[in-house]
C-alpha cells in the first residue's frame, strides 16, 4: 500500500510525501526494483544526486533487463558534470532497447553539450522522423546550425512552422539562420502568428524574430519597437534583482585586494587552460576560433565547470562566493584544479592548451590565477553601446537576465567594467585585452598579439579558421561562419535616438 501511495504522491508532484511513503514501503518489506527506482528519481529531484545514484544503481542490478533504469542512471552522472559517464549508461540502455526514445533524447542532448554535433545528428534525425513535434524539429535544426548546415536547418523549420505557425521559438531560430531581404523575409507570416499566439513563451521569441527581420531589411523603427516589446514582456516574467548582483560584485572587489603572483611558464607536460572572458555578444567566439585553429590548441567552448566548482566549495563551507574562499587551503586549490582538468577532458582532444570561453568566468579571475598559475587570461571587449545593444537584441535562455532592460543592462555593464579594472590591478600583465573592432580591422596584427600572449608560435591557419569543421553552438554560430566581418561595428547608431536609458546608465564607460 505504501508504494502505491508513494507513486500517487510522486505523480502529484509532492516529493516529500512520496519520499516518506517510500521509506514506509522500504520498512514494510524487502524493496523491489520498482521502489528502488522511484526512490532514485525522488532523491534526484530533491537535489541529492549521490543518494539517487545509489538507489538507481541498485534498481538496475535488481532488474538488469530494464532499459529505463540504466537510462535514468545517467541523470546523477549529468548532475555532477560527468557527461561521458552518463552517455555510457545510456549506451547500455540502448543496447537493451535500441529504439528507447528517452535514451536517444538524453544522449543527443549530452553529445551537443560536448560539442559532438556530428555524432548527435543521426540521433536527432531519428527522433524527428519518429515524431515531428516542434521541439524535436527545433533540436534537429540547432544541431544542423552548429554544423553549418543552414539550408537543411531552414528547410526543417519551415516545414514545421507550416504546421505549427504559432511556435515562437521556431520563428526565432529561423530568423537567425540568414539575413532576411524583402524577397525572403517572413514578416507577414510572423505577424499573423503573433496575432494567434496565446502564451508568453511563443510571443516573446516571435517578437524577437520580427525585430530581427525588420532590422535585416533596414526598417529600424519597427525593429526597435518589436525589440522593446519583446524585452519588456520577457523582463516582466523574471524575478531578477540587479541589487543582488551589485552586492556580489562589491564583495568580490572587497575581498580580493592583494596582487596575485605573476604568471609562471607552463611545464612541459602541463595542461594549460586559456580563459577567454567577456560580456556576452562581444566576439569571444571569433577569438576562440582563431586560437582553436592553432595546432597546439583545442577550442573547448563554454565549459560549465568553474561556477560548478565554486558552488561546490560554497556548499561545503556553508557560505556564498567569495566568502567561501576565506582561508582556502592549498589542498582546496589543488582539488579544484584536479577536478577542473579531469572534468574538462571530455571536451578536449588531448592538446596541451585548451580554450574555455565561458563569458562570466571573469567573476573568478582572482581564484583562477591561484588554481592555475600558468593559465592564460584573454578579455574580449567592444564598444559599450554595441555590446549592450547586441545583448538587448538577443533572447538568451535562463541566463543573462540583466539584458532585458536598457537601464539594468547599462548598470550591469558598468559593474563588469569596474571588476575587470580591479582584476587588471591585481593581475598585472596576465590579462590580454582584445578589442573586437581592432580585431576585425587588422586581424593579422591582433591574432599575432593574441598568440604571443598565449606563448604560441604564429601559424597561418589561425586566420583560416573557417576551414575548420568544429561545431559552433552559441548564438554566434551563423555569424562566425561568415569569417571576420565588421558590419556589426557601430550598429547602435541605427537606434541612437531610442537608447537614452542605456546611454545614461553607461555614462563614463561610453568613452572608456
Amino acid at each position: 500500500m505504501s508504494f502505491e501511495q508513494a507513486v500517487g504522491s510522486y505523480e502529484r508532484g509532492d516529493l516529500r510525501a512520496a519520499w516518506d511513503a517510500c521509506e514506509r514501503a522500504f520498512d514494510e518489506s524487502e524493496p523491489d526494483h520498482r521502489l528502488l527506482h522511484l526512490m532514485g528519481l525522488i532523491a534526484f529531484q530533491l537535489n541529492r544526486p549521490g543518494e539517487a545514484h545509489s538507489y538507481l544503481e541498485r534498481a538496475a542490478e535488481h532488474a538488469p533487463e530494464e532499459a529505463r533504469y540504466l537510462c535514468d542512471l545517467a541523470l546523477p552522472c549529468f548532475a555532477r558534470g560527468d557527461l561521458q559517464a552518463g552517455i555510457a549508461r545510456i549506451d547500455q540502455a540502448l543496447a537493451l532497447q535500441p529504439d528507447y526514445l528517452p535514451a536517444l533524447e538524453r544522449k543527443s542532448a549530452a553529445l551537443m553539450q560536448l560539442n559532438r554535433s556530428s555524432e548527435a545528428l543521426p540521433l536527432f534525425e531519428t527522433l524527428a522522423e519518429r515524431d515531428r513535434h516542434p521541439q524535436r524539429v527545433m533540436s534537429l535544426a540547432l544541431c544542423l546550425r552548429s554544423l553549418g548546415k543552414l539550408d537543411e536547418a531552414r528547410s526543417h523549420l519551415e516545414e514545421m512552422l507550416a504546421r505549427h505557425a504559432s511556435c515562437g521559438q521556431g520563428w526565432w531560430l529561423l530568423a537567425g539562420l540568414r539575413r532576411a531581404t524583402r524577397e525572403t523575409d517572413h514578416l507577414r507570416a510572423m505577424e499573423s502568428a503573433l496575432e494567434s499566439a496565446t502564451n508568453v513563451d511563443d510571443k516573446v521569441p516571435l517578437l524577437f524574430a520580427l525585430a530581427k527581420e525588420h532590422e535585416d531589411v533596414g526598417d529600424f523603427d519597427h525593429a526597435f519597437e518589436r525589440y522593446a516589446e519583446a524585452n519588456a514582456l520577457r523582463r516582466k516574467g523574471l524575478a531578477y534583482d540587479i541589487e543582488k548582483d551589485a552586492a556580489l560584485f562589491a564583495r568580490i572587489m572587497a575581498r580580493d585586494k592583494a596582487p596575485a603572483p605573476a604568471r609562471r611558464a607552463a611545464l612541459a607536460d602541463e595542461d594549460t587552460p586559456i580563459f577567454v572572458v567577456s560580456m556576452p555578444r562581444t566576439g569571444s567566439t571569433l577569438v576562440e576560433r582563431i586560437l582553436g585553429a592553432h595546432s597546439k590548441v583545442c577550442a573547448a567552448g563554454e565549459l560549465p565547470l568553474v561556477s560548478r566548482l565554486v558552488n561546490g566549495i560554497s556548499a561545503r563551507k556553508g557560505m556564498p562566493y567569495p566568502q567561501a574562499l576565506e582561508n582556502i587551503s592549498k589542498g582546496d586549490l589543488d582539488a579544484m584544479r584536479h577536478a577542473y582538468l579531469s572534468r574538462s577532458r571530455q571536451w578536449r582532444d588531448g592538446s596541451r592548451y585548451f580554450v574555455d570561453k565561458m563569458p562570466v568566468n571573469f567573476l573568478y579571475l582572482g581564484l583562477l590565477a591561484k588554481i592555475f598559475p600558468a593559465a592564460v587570461f584573454v578579455h574580449v571587449y567592444r564598444n559599450p553601446v554595441d555590446t549592450c545593444l547586441s545583448c538587448y537584441r538577443q533572447l538568451f535562455g535562463d541566463y543573462y537576465q540583466f539584458s532585458y532592460d536598457l537601464g539594468e543592462l547599462g548598470n550591469w555593464y558598468g559593474m563588469y567594467r569596474e571588476l575587470m579594472a580591479h582584476w587588471r590591478r591585481l593581475l598585472p600583465g596576465r590579462i590580454l585585452d582584445v578589442e573586437y573592432e581592432a580585431l576585425v580591422s587588422d586581424p593579422d596584427a591582433e591574432a599575432r598579439r593574441l598568440l604571443e600572449h598565449c606563448g604560441l608560435d604564429w601559424e597561418p591557419a589561425c586566420l583560416e579558421f573557417m576551414e575548420g569543421g568544429r561545431a559552433v553552438r552559441t548564438p554566434s554560430a551563423e555569424q562566425v561562419r561568415r569569417g571576420i566581418y565588421s558590419d556589426s561595428v557601430g550598429r547602435w547608431k541605427h537606434y541612437e535616438g531610442r537608447l537614452e536609458p542605456l546611454l545614461l546608465a553607461l555614462g563614463r564607460h561610453i568613452e572608456a
